[in-house]
Formats: C-alpha cells, structure tokens, sequence
C-alpha cells in the first residue's frame, strides 16, 4: 500500500519516531562517547597546518550562506535535504515546491519505507549535504590530495551547520511531529551533528589515523561488554 506525504506539515495520523529512530538515537550517543575517548590518543598527533586549510575554508562556508543564501535559495537547500534521502531510500517524488519563505516536499512512499519517515523530516538538519559533494568533488578534482578536501569539507561544514542553525526551531513541523516532540527531535540533531563533526575533526586534525584512533576507541567499548 502506497501512501502520500507532504513535507513541511504535521501528520493528522501519527507521530513520527519509532523503534528504529530510538535505537539509532542510543547508537549515536554510544559512538559520540568513543570519539571523545579518542581525543588523548589524537593530541600528539594534530596537524595545525590542516586545521589552518579547514578554517580557512569554514570561514568561506560561513560567509557564504550567511550573506548569500535567503529567502527562496536557503528554501531550495532545506527542502533539497527531504528531497534526496527520499529518493535515496526508493519514495516516490510526487511534487517539490518552494516559495520566498517556504516550501514542501510532497512523496509516496509504502510500508517497506515508512520507516525513513522520521529520518526524511529530519534530513535539513542531519544530512551534511553540502560537506560531502564539495569534499567528494574536491578529491575528485585534487586527485585525492588532501588540501583541496579540507577547504572544501571546512567550507561545506560551516556552510550545512548555517543552515541547520537558522531553521532549527519548535516552529519547525519537522521537528515537532516527532515523538516525543520537540525537545527529543533537538537532542536528535545535536547528537547527529556531533557525531558528524567529531569524525570530521578528527580526519582534519590527524588525517585518516584520526579516524582509525576513534574506530579503536569503539572496539575498546565493545570488549567491555563481549
């Protein structure tokens, strides 16, 4: 069975937030746990030549959506959000819409992803969007070179994180409808940008063993508990 849903309004039906999004919320705190763990690990190992690239770009991030992108451009880039993990995840688009100071995104999807739902509303403020197209793109161009991928992931970090601080608010729909309300969908997103920002420091600062010094970390919880 097919149904239809439009972005950007609450649900007359039922709340957003099942089991899924619960446990993933319990498995995002656990993994922002072991990245802190890793930060002793990482300290000898900081490289502050990458960390002037990143800034450098963060602050062209900043500007850049700060300055540029209002009105109908920052509504293209929220509801592009719902938009793309929708159709990653197989909905079908049914309408996208975008005025001056608002927009929706209308979609099918069936029972094999109704699960997504809560994910699709909360996509504007968890998808890093624009710091993994840039970063992809840059690595691309840079042939895998690690300065033109650290302008690009600090410029598109601080361009993602903008947005997410200008819509991020209990007027939200999205946020909401989620269940629980409001206060859970908020804690939702700060620990999901959290974990993305951590990893991401992490590979600015030490490179790829920053990331294998936080993987290491994990598996040391887990012996904990095997």
């Amino acid at each position: 069975m097919t149904r239809i849903r439009k972005k950007g309004e609450a649900s007359s039906e039922q709340k957003d937030g099942g089991v899924i999004f619960f446990l993933s919320y319990l498995c995002l705190i656990i993994i922002f746990i072991t990245q802190l763990m890793a930060i002793p690990e990482m300290i000898d190992k900081v490289d502050l030549a990458r960390l002037a690239i990143a800034t450098l770009g963060a602050l062209f991030g900043y500007l850049t959506y700060n300055y540029l992108i209002h009105g109908r451009l920052h509504v293209i880039f929220h509801e592009q959000r719902h938009r793309l993990l929708s159709n990653l995840v197989g909905n079908r688009e049914k309408s996208f819409n975008v005025d001056e100071n608002s927009g929706s995104f209308e979609y099918a999807y069936s029972k094999h992803t109704a699960h997504m739902n809560t994910f699709i509303a909360l996509a504007p403020y968890c998808l890093p969007m624009a710091s993994i197209v840039l970063t992809i793109i840059a690595a691309f161009i840079g042939q895998g070179t690690s300065g033109p991928m650290l302008l690009a992931l600090g410029f598109g970090l601080a361009f993602d994180i903008s947005g997410t601080l200008r819509d991020i608010g209990p007027h939200q729909s999205d946020l909401s409808n989620i269940r629980g309300g409001y206060k859970v969908a908020f804690g939702y997103v700060i620990i999901m940008n959290a974990v993305i920002l951590a990893a991401s420091i992490a590979w600015i600062l030490c490179g790829y063993q920053g990331l294998q010094l936080q993987l290491l970390s994990w598996f040391k919880i887990y012996a904990l508990f095997a």
